[in-house]
């Protein structure tokens, strides 16, 4: 049987007004860590705005924090901290906000890529220690 092409647009646009397309029960839940707002529109965006992810970014730089928290939704929540092992340790402010890190830049390898020399430069090595969020992850036989 031939669907008319009206038929295949009630159907297509019955599809797109559904806001949960994988029938799930609860939202997906996204861990964004370094959620500097320096690319653009993250690959999540339009299923956080249709409701079907619940966000969780951690983003450590004042300014980045920030904007984030102006732009939050309710679905989003911010937290002001690098993720990593739980010890303390440094945060290296680089030139280019979107190359700061708990990682020292390594400049022998940046050398390699044009303009990385310039944004990965430590503008600050925070003194005060930072405390990271511990991420743990679970093994099963």
């Amino acid at each position: 049987m031939m669907l008319s092409l009206f038929q295949r647009l009630l159907a297509h646009r019955r599809i797109k007004k559904t806001t949960n397309l994988w029938e799930l029960e609860e939202p997906i839940q996204v861990v964004d860590v370094g959620a500097n707002p320096i690319d653009g529109t993250p690959p999540y965006a339009g299923l956080l705005k249709r409701g079907l992810v619940s966000l969780v970014g951690f983003e450590p730089q004042k300014e980045a924090l920030q904007k984030l928290l102006e732009m939050k939704g309710p679905n989003e929540t911010y937290l002001p901290h690098a993720v990593g092992t739980g010890e303390r340790t440094k945060l290296y402010i680089c030139q280019a906000s979107g190359m700061t890190s708990t990682l020292k830049p390594n400049n022998q390898v940046l050398d390699h890529f044009q303009g990385y020399p310039i944004w990965g430069k430590v503008k600050e090595a925070l003194k005060k220690s930072l405390p990271s969020a511990i991420i743990r992850t679970s093994s099963t036989a």
